[in-house]
């Protein structure tokens, strides 16, 4: 592919399709996850940041209700106008981005921290910590599942509704 991102501590890189390449954020937080469906790009960082890319620029865009100290981790699907998405971070938080673009708090069904977060549709949706076990969002409202004895989930790839990775 010619179009990729990548963070590393507060840079942004961008692989052209032959070099990396630096690129300005314009933030001086940590930048912690990055994910691209089509043209649209979110980055997810410390003190709550939302980034979103515009044509090239980014703009930040701000949760409203709770702002954890970190996002670890984003998810989106769609294109468009109809892009949802979900940031997850420190104290259990959880942000989702709706279809009219505004990100609000969900209630989440745990307080430890949520490290990963993956779905294969907006109304199926898990999220992993280590000390938090499973969270799953149906649509309508995130139930907590715990991890199997012994493990302690960190990341996740979710690939089909009745087939999801977890590792840690």
């Amino acid at each position: 592919t010619d179009d990729a991102w990548a963070v590393a501590g507060n840079l942004l890189l961008h692989w052209d399709g032959t070099v990396w390449v630096a690129v300005a954020s314009g933030v001086t937080q940590n930048l912690t996850a990055v994910r691209a469906n089509g043209s649209t790009v979110a980055i997810a960082g410390d003190a709550g940041l939302i980034l979103r890319r515009s044509g090239t620029t980014w703009e930040r865009v701000a949760p409203t209700g709770p702002v954890p100290t970190t996002f670890n981790d984003l998810w989106a699907t769609g294109s468009g106008a109809t892009i949802e998405a979900f940031a997850v971070g420190t104290g259990g938080t959880i942000a989702r981005r709706q279809a009219d673009a505004s990100w609000v708090a969900q209630t989440s069904p745990v307080t430890a921290d949520l490290t990963a977060v993956a779905g294969v549709a907006a109304d199926d949706v898990w999220a992993v910590g280590s000390a938090a076990g499973f969270v799953h969002w149906n649509g309508t409202a995130w139930s907590a599942h715990a991890a199997p004895s012994g493990a302690a989930p960190v990341a996740l790839c979710a690939n089909a509704s009745d087939e999801l990775w977890a590792v840690g």
